[in-house]
């Protein structure tokens, strides 16, 4: 400040007084005005603009300032991880939680497919100040950490993480389009629980939804038949001999099956004759099933008496068949294979089509390796010097070929069709 001749401040120094403060009616030290620089708040690092600093007040926590003292604002941010950091590690979190609890608790459905992307989106929306790419940016990044994790933690296998990773985007996208509506609505007010309440209510919409929407639409109980047709270039004697004492189909499975089905171990027991039960080993689990009808070289049936793999809350398996129907002239064989079960996925426009398309790639692989030994075994009978062989259970009628077998099974093929 400069003094005249007579010990006058000069009227062009004015502008260097110290101001009124906004906190209280007393000016008790000098304070610093910086027009020049970009203010931000001190609490939440929001940008403090032109009607915020008319109103002294922060736009987005709504603490007060004084636009004349640079010690109620700061004009630079290094830490740019906090407008973005902490709402992703929270919508994760949230998601992984929000899931396994659902998964848990509730079914398959609306609330744990739509409800829980929604709300990791609407986190995301509103727990984080960046621009639009940024945003999208952080969705792709939380979809695959969730996805992840959730598989890590054997919630889902990695097909279903995969197809969930798919069914999460645009859910994750419309709820982070409702998380900045909602911080845009609450910018402007003086509420000083915006900062966390809103946040803790978005989380609780997994668990509500799950619970309004189980009381208000339950879900009927929803059984599913699917077969598949494949023709045996043998006769009806040749193709039942396979479908009873095949172990393991030898040709490699198809990629489908490696995602979405566990791999076996062995099998255990009969299935010669009504009541004979068979017990199928995997890696994490087994199953075991009752043959419930025989009619030689033309119709066995079994149900599902245990389930005890990974996909339970999928899918429910009940019974199946198989079913012999010969040409003519007995020279060839169409086998059916039958597999009813419930389903508890939704919605089901969704599921259906990736279910069939998964027990059908299942049969065809089945009925193609029995197909080949079928095949194996008619060329086997009409070679010369054969030498027959013995049934080893007293039950099981027709013929065995002479062909070592493995002491594994198809992958899910003697739950949904063995």
């Amino acid at each position: 400040m400069s003094v005249t001749e007579n010990g006058e401040h000069s009227a062009n120094d004015s502008d260097n007084s110290p101001a009124e403060s906004v906190f209280d009616d007393t000016v008790d030290k000098p304070v610093t005005r910086r027009d020049d620089a970009n203010r931000y708040c001190l609490r939440c690092h929001s940008p403090l603009d032109e009607s915020s600093i008319s109103e002294s007040r922060c736009p987005g926590c709504g603490l007060t300032f004084n636009p004349d003292d640079n010690h109620t604002y700061c004009v630079a941010v290094k830490a740019h991880w906090r407008f973005w950091f902490p709402g992703l590690c929270f919508a994760i979190g949230l998601g992984v939680l929000s899931y396994a609890v659902t998964w848990t608790v509730g079914d398959m459905g609306a609330s744990l497919f739509v409800g829980v992307p929604v709300a990791i989106g609407a986190i995301l929306g509103y727990a984080t100040r960046v621009k639009v790419l940024g945003r999208l940016l952080l969705a792709a990044l939380t979809i695959m950490s969730v996805v992840m994790l959730i598989v890590g933690m054997e919630l889902a296998g990695i097909f279903c993480g995969v197809i969930l990773g798919i069914m999460f985007c645009l859910p994750v996208l419309g709820g982070i389009g409702l998380g900045v509506m909602f911080r845009m609505s609450l910018k402007r007010t003086s509420w000083d629980q915006r900062v966390f309440l809103p946040v803790l209510l978005i989380a609780a919409l997994p668990p509500t939804s799950n619970y309004v929407i189980s009381r208000l639409f339950p879900r009927p109980i929803e059984i599913v038949t699917i077969e598949t047709d494949v023709t045996f270039p043998t006769a009806p004697e040749t193709a039942w001999n396979q479908i009873l004492f095949y172990e393991e189909v030898e040709q490699e499975p198809p990629w489908l099956l490696k995602l979405s089905l566990p791999r076996p171990v062995r099998t255990e027991g009969h299935s010669g004759q009504v009541g004979d039960v068979k017990r199928c080993v995997y890696e994490k689990g087994h199953l075991s099933k009752r043959i419930t009808r025989v009619e030689t070289n033309r119709q066995l049936d079994f149900e599902v008496v245990e389930q005890k793999l990974h996909f339970e809350r999928d899918v429910t398996l009940l019974d199946g068949s198989f079913e012999l129907s010969p040409n003519r002239l007995y020279t060839a064989t169409r086998v059916t294979l039958r597999t009813r079960y419930q389903r508890h996925l939704s919605p089901r426009w969704v599921w259906e089509p990736i279910e069939r398309q998964v027990v059908h790639t299942l049969h065809k692989h089945v009925m193609e390796g029995m197909r080949r030994k079928a095949v194996s075994a008619r060329d086997f009978d009409t070679a010369p010097n054969r030498v027959p062989s013995t049934p080893s259970h007293p039950s099981e009628t027709g013929k065995l070929t002479d062909h070592p077998t493995p002491n594994r099974t198809s992958a899910f093929a003697d739950g949904v069709g063995s």
